[in-house]
């Protein structure tokens, strides 16, 4: 690996040793609005967004088809009305909400630290609309993303020209070799690991057997070395309706070196090689 490449990698580890699951300062950006015309959502959304970071903003949002962004919008209309009141995790017609993610995903320290240093091969798992994914491409990333077939997302991620291929990760399975290998894999936010719910509406998950096969699938055949593995873990639901942090999981992750905000169900594992969590 290029010696520049290696020392981007360092430094992004070393900032989250000391910073694990941080958020960036930048000002609410209020709920997701998918109707709103794009131009009058793009001045609201911009006045949030931190002037260190506005001319990348303005970058992803020309890469935006707005004719093609109305069409979608009045096509899903039914959809949104369904919807409401809209929340982050609510219909996927969220994804047309471009302005509104991109600022998130740049808000965000994992997006800011991809700002500077050589370029970066990026594998995003869960992908969604890919609105992480433009943000990479504008700073000069590689970026593949992986999902299930959803109409929204496809359609947006496809207005944003990027390489979202379609895929659905079960427990013990291997990741296409015609992926290749990454600088940065990162899966945020992921479902991948529910499997199922019970009759008594108890989630069923992946076993300890299943973390271990990913992780070693992962480190092993779809990773550069150094390199890092970004998680961020849908929280358990529980039949009460409440939420709680897969605490296994962070565990076992925690104890093989990863760093974990236990706040945000979030993992930081550097990568030298093929690892486990046996």
């Amino acid at each position: 690996m290029p010696y520049k490449k290696s020392i981007l990698l360092h430094r992004l580890g070393q900032f989250f040793r000391a910073r694990p699951g941080a958020r960036g300062a930048g000002a609410d950006l209020g709920v997701c609005s998918p109707l709103i015309p794009f131009d009058e959502r793009v001045v609201q959304i911009r006045k949030r967004v931190d002037a260190r970071h506005v001319e990348i903003f303005d970058g992803v949002m020309k890469r935006v088809d707005r004719a093609e962004l109305e069409r979608l919008q009045r096509a899903y209309r039914d959809e949104f009305d369904a919807a409401k009141p809209l929340q982050n995790d609510g219909s996927g017609a969220k994804y047309l909400d471009i302005p509104y993610w991109t600022a998130d995903k740049l808000q965000r320290d994992y997006g800011r630290d991809l700002l500077h240093g050589p370029p970066l091969r990026i594998l995003d798992i869960g992908c969604g609309g890919g609105h992480f994914g433009a943000l990479c491409e504008e700073l000069g990333h590689e970026y593949v993303g992986i999902d299930l077939a959803y109409d929204v997302a496809d359609k947006v991620s496809a207005m944003l020209g990027l390489d979202r291929r379609i895929y659905r990760l079960e427990p013990q399975q291997t990741l296409p070799e015609s992926l290749g290998r990454f600088d940065l894999v990162s899966a945020l936010a992921i479902k991948f690991h529910h499997i199922d719910t019970s009759p008594g509406g108890e989630q069923i998950l992946w076993t300890d057997e299943d973390w271990d096969f990913f992780l070693r699938d992962v480190t092993g055949s779809r990773m550069f070395y150094p390199g890092t593995l970004h998680l961020q873990v849908n929280q358990r639901k529980l039949p009460s309706g409440k939420k709680a942090p897969l605490g296994d999981v962070l565990d076992r992750f925690e104890a093989i070196g990863a760093r974990v905000s236990w706040p945000r169900s979030e993992i930081w594992l550097d990568v030298d090689g093929k690892t486990g969590l046996k």
